[in-house]
């Protein structure tokens, strides 16, 4: 066998049997491969043997070295050898050190406000709203909303933060000469600033969407590229990350009014909406969305005050149980109070009782009984009424008015539904509700049949 074809066997052997000689577990010695046969892995070289009981493990090989075209080796870490570790905090139990926490909300209630309190916090490291111990650091502000003369320094100064931890990222400086605009992408500027302070304990991202480069907000993929980087970042550094973002105008859950991929809310291991309440146009309410990571049900609630014309957020120190979902729930309009839409229930209980009606007839008497149309509509929804053309309503030239109908659970007796059997439901009715669904000359037909 020619030389070169015995280094290929051997380095196949290699491959399927290769494991780490170690003398602490007890291997026996084995023959190592040839200079030449085999790469190196590290800095141990690959021994053939038999297999033995056990197995090898994928943990148990390392990244060989020098090889480019060589096949993906998976690394793993036993658990074992994992030492377990407490979340570190930097705002028990709502924002983690070393984590990304999202805070969402509508334009206008404060969040840059809020995010500005949060860097008081930390700069001066006082306690927390809701009284729990603070921890002290440097921030860096990473914003593109706002001007740090004019509005971000008057603001932190009203919150009382101490401005000398405080950093604000104006720029990237490139290596061939000018600057450029900061780009969650900047992973490795960011990662220098970080150890050039040193003791930064959070970032502040307002708003992320700003910074996202030619990434596409509504693509997972991109998204959660975009973020992973970010987040190990945070982890090595130990820093919390609180990234600002918009609701979108969706009537959806919850979870899924934030703007863009739901990889924002995925990626972070917190996340916080940011409402008005409903009872108090003043009054701001920071509620929980998800939480990863802590025993957190219940929000803060927080108002916007002035100090000689610089707004600040003054907070609240007892615990909100409204929850997000509750907050975001479409307000009942005003203009419709309960008494007019018990009216338009009744109505339409004794209008519809024994019978279908058109919707003309219903607009009519409506307007009669002094109800506006908007108010039976909503009473309509409530009731669960059903609406459908009707043949037998028609005027036999192919018209088919919509009529109402009340559900049979309302009604007193056995009232008709659309296609169901009925003993007050004459037969001609039904057959001719049956052609009006499947035949094209329905018109034609129901004029013979009702002669």
């Amino acid at each position: 066998m020619a030389p070169e074809e015995k280094a290929a066997v051997a380095f196949e052997k290699a491959r399927a049997y290769a494991c780490i000689a170690s003398q602490s577990s007890g291997a026996r010695e084995t023959k190592a491969a040839q200079p030449g046969s085999a790469p190196e892995y590290g800095r141990h070289s690959l021994a053939l043997q038999r297999p033995t009981k056990r197995k090898p493990l994928v943990s148990d090989y390392v990244v060989p070295q020098g090889n480019a075209t060589r096949a993906p080796v998976a690394l793993t870490s036993r658990m074992s050898d994992v030492a377990p570790q407490p979340i570190a905090w930097l705002w028990q139990p709502r924002i983690a050190l070393g984590k990304l926490t999202i805070i969402a909300g509508d334009p206008g209630l404060g969040k840059s406000m809020l995010t500005a309190s949060l860097a008081a916090h930390v700069s001066m490291g006082c306690a927390w709203p809701d009284r729990r111990a603070g921890v002290l650091g440097s921030v860096v502000l990473i914003s593109g909303e706002d001007d740090p003369a004019d509005t971000i320094r008057p603001r932190l100064d009203a919150a009382g933060a101490d401005v000398e931890r405080v950093h604000y990222l104006r720029a990237i400086a490139d290596p061939v000469g000018g600057e450029r605009s900061f780009s969650l992408s900047d992973v490795a500027a960011l990662k220098e600033l970080l150890a050039r302070i040193g003791d930064c304990r959070l970032v502040v991202i307002d708003p992320i969407s700003a910074y996202l480069g030619g990434t596409d907000s509504h693509k997972n993929a991109e998204v959660r590229a975009l973020l992973s980087p970010l987040a190990a970042l945070a982890a090595e550094h130990g820093v919390a990350i609180v990234a600002v973002t918009h609701l979108n105008k969706g009537q959806a859950a919850a979870m899924y009014r934030m703007t863009g991929s739901l990889a924002f809310v995925a990626a972070a291991r917190a996340a916080y909406i940011v409402v008005r309440d409903k009872n108090d146009a003043k009054r701001r309410l920071m509620l929980p969305l998800k939480n990863n990571l802590g025993d957190d049900t219940a929000g803060l609630a927080y108002r916007i005050e002035t100090a000689q014309g610089v707004p600040f957020v003054a907070w609240e120190s007892e615990p909100v149980t409204v929850t997000a979902e509750e907050a975001l729930a479409p307000e009942v309009d005003r203009k419709d109070p309960a008494p007019a839409r018990a009216d338009a229930i009744d109505f339409l209980r004794s209008l519809l009782a024994d019978k279908e009606c058109s919707v003309d007839v219903v607009k009519v008497e409506a307007k009669k009984a002094g109800l506006s149309w908007a108010t039976v509509r909503r009473a309509k929804d409530a009731l669960g009424v059903r609406s459908r053309k009707s043949a037998m309503a028609g005027d036999g030239f192919g018209t088919f008015p919509k009529v109402l109908i009340l559900p049979k659970a309302l009604t007193p007796g056995v009232v008709s539904t659309f296609l169901k059997k009925s003993t007050l439901e004459p037969l001609g009715t039904r057959v001719l509700t049956r052609f009006h669904r499947r035949c094209s000359t329905t018109t034609m037909l129901i004029r013979i049949l009702t002669r």
